[in-house]
């Protein structure tokens, strides 16, 4: 019980600062949803989804491989090295490609002549990719307070950015919300950067103990190529799949449903514009995904060393019990009183912005199918702990 007590600990820690991430989304909702159209909110959301795609290619599963192999023959500076220069080339050549080739790509996803778009985009996901690695250490080091404190004042960074933008600035279109997002991802970079010099050396009266997420070396060991990089090209794939299964259906609604107005209801959409009001009601069946979330943060470490430590496999039971318990009930909950809560007023602001209500009926549905990918993180566990990732 007392791994236990320890892992919900961890849990309660990167979940806090998982789920005020979220809620700052929650936030950025009423203002969004008042301030943009359907079809620009759908631009954002379609194209967020496209970040998140080319964040789980681009880390290449190296957050879970570097867990799996720190432990190995006393390797944890080499697996860590490994994994954070494979990430940077791999995130380098992504920048590139997609910087020298901004208006192909732009025309490829449907947005030709906004081609700032792409290129918020394509920075966005550079930096974030460079900074999953010493994020996952400092999981690794268990220092979760330092990891919350990190994200939150990235948090903070965006929140202040979108007020400035939205509410004083009363900007409309989908760069804004990118604008203040690339600003954030390169303040915690810089967060990281700043905390890992040897700034101890310089001002000995300074007691705080440096972050050390930084590489030793900017070389890839060969001789790790191939069973890091081997294992953690089955978690990509596996992730990438599950993140197209969460995200894709904007991109579907958005491309099939086209760009000549059809009814719906008793209005007219567009392809763009439908897309835009599902993600907003999607924000609604988030929260089971943060509870997910917050979980994954503590519980893969803990198993990793949990399965070194001891051969009883109760524990595993005893942990998607009561997962399982707050999700359900999180859901039940959501799904109850989602028209309550998006009618609520808040400083004028409603949750969500009443030209959007007519996607509320896919509410339930979300957060079922949201239940049941947390229960299957749960059960996948298994395939990382055998280094059975084929399957």
């Amino acid at each position: 019980m007392s791994s236990l007590r320890k892992l919900a600990g961890q849990t309660a820690i990167y979940g806090f600062s998982s789920i005020i991430g979220r809620l700052v989304i929650w936030g950025f909702t009423p203002i969004l949803t008042q301030y943009m159209h359907p079809g620009e909110y759908g631009i954002f959301s379609d194209l967020y989804a496209f970040i998140t795609y080319f964040l789980v290619i681009l880390t290449f599963g190296m957050e879970t491989a570097y867990f799996r192999f720190a432990k190995t023959d006393k390797s944890d500076k080499r697996a860590y090295d490994f994994s954070f220069n494979l990430i940077f080339i791999l995130g380098l050549a992504f920048l590139l490609l997609f910087s020298g080739a901004n208006p192909f790509f732009s025309n490829l996803l449907g947005y030709p002549g906004r081609t700032g778009l792409l290129w918020l985009i394509t920075m966005i996901t550079f930096l974030d990719v460079i900074t999953a690695l010493p994020m996952a250490k400092l999981r690794y080091d268990e220092r979760p307070l330092v990891f919350a404190g990190i994200s939150l004042a990235g948090i903070f960074v965006n929140v202040l950015l979108n007020i400035w933008f939205f509410v004083i600035q009363e900007q409309k279109t989908a760069e804004y919300v990118f604008l203040a997002n690339l600003i954030a991802s390169a303040f915690r970079m810089t967060l990281l950067v700043v905390f890992s010099l040897p700034f101890q050396k310089w001002l000995p009266s300074i007691k705080l103990k440096g972050l050390n997420v930084l590489p030793s070396t900017f070389r890839l060991d060969k001789t790790l190529l191939v069973p890091i990089a081997g294992f953690g090209a089955f978690i990509m794939v596996a992730g990438l799949l599950g993140m197209i299964t969460q995200n894709s259906d904007v991109n579907f609604i958005k491309r099939i449903w086209g760009d000549a107005p059809r009814l719906f209801g008793e209005k007219m959409f567009t392809g763009g514009e439908m897309a835009g009001i599902f993600s907003a009601n999607k924000k609604l069946a988030v929260l089971i995904l943060l509870v997910t979330q917050a979980f994954r943060y503590a519980a893969e470490p803990f198993f990793f060393r949990h399965n070194k430590e001891s051969q009883d496999r109760g524990i595993y039971a005893k942990v998607f019990h009561y997962f399982m318990l707050a999700s359900m009930g999180t859901g039940l909950l959501i799904s109850c009183f989602s028209f309550e809560l998006v009618s609520f007023k808040i400083f004028g602001f409603q949750l969500i912005n009443e030209k959007y209500w007519s996607g509320l009926d896919a509410v339930p549905l979300m957060l079922c199918s949201f239940i049941l990918f947390g229960a299957y993180t749960n059960f996948s566990i298994w395939y990382k702990l055998s280094k059975q990732v084929r399957f």
